[in-house]
Parts: C-alpha cells; sequence; structure tokens
C-alpha cells in the first residue's frame, strides 16, 4: 500500500514539475520574439526621416512660425508664456511626427492644432518634424 501511495505521489509532483516548466518555457518563449524584435528593429529607424529644409518651407507655409517661432522657440526668452505654445526647437523627430498624428486624428484636442495637421501630408507632416527636431535646443535664463 505504501508503494502505491508513494508512486501516486512521484506522479503528482512531475505533473505539477511538467506544469511548471511548460508554464515557464511558455512565458520565455512569448518575451523572445519581442525583445529580439525590438534590438533588431528600433522603433526610430521604423520611422521615416523626413527633410529639414522641406519642412521649414512648409512650416512657413502652414503658419507654424506664427505660435512656434521660426526658430522652434515660443518666445525670446526660451520659454513659452502660454501652455499652448509649446517650444518645439529640439523635441525628439519621432515625437512630434506623433503628435502631429494625434491632432490629425483628434487624439488630442486643440480647434488650431487639429486644422493645422489636418492639412499636412505624411511627407509633410515628417519634414517639418524633422526641421522642428533638428533646430538647437532653446536656452532658458
Amino acid at each position: 500500500m505504501n508503494l502505491a501511495l508513494a508512486n501516486q505521489h512521484a506522479r503528482a509532483r512531475c505533473f505539477s514539475l511538467n506544469r511548471y516548466c511548460e508554464n515557464r518555457t511558455t512565458m520565455r518563449m512569448s518575451t523572445w520574439p519581442i525583445v529580439a524584435f525590438s534590438v533588431a528593429f528600433p522603433v526610430a529607424a521604423m520611422a521615416a526621416e523626413g527633410n529639414p529644409a522641406a519642412g521649414k518651407a512648409r512650416a512657413e507655409v502652414a503658419g507654424c512660425f506664427a505660435c512656434h517661432g521660426v526658430d522652434g522657440v515660443a518666445t525670446a526668452d526660451g520659454l513659452a508664456t502660454d501652455k499652448n505654445d509649446p517650444n518645439l526647437a529640439h523635441e525628439p523627430d519621432l515625437y512630434l511626427q506623433f503628435q502631429l498624428v494625434f491632432f490629425r486624428k483628434g487624439v488630442r484636442k486643440n480647434e488650431v492644432m487639429n486644422a493645422m495637421a489636418e492639412q499636412l501630408s505624411n511627407d509633410d507632416l515628417r519634414d517639418v518634424s524633422a526641421y522642428f527636431a533638428s533646430l538647437p535646443a532653446p536656452i532658458t535664463k
């Protein structure tokens, strides 16, 4: 009788150990492709790069400089007087692209920016973002 009980306990231990190993392998397999993909293809490399010179011309036509300034600084002292007119100089290109897409899709709400972003094509959006990202960071006092 003790032998049968011991055999039953051994099978139970193997079953729980196999379940533990299966779960561990499954977790390892699900994170491995994510890590491999992230290392092989960084997010910044997936975004198309724009042309800063074309972006400056498009930003001038679109009227971006009226609020954000030609140098990407909303005010002379480098600090925006209104939180709705942020400095764009030296902001990351990908960040600016995402924000313009969010304005264009209506995810971010601002009457002026929603209208401005709607008139930009995907290429214009990349170019304008590349222009503001290429500018030097504002010097604050």
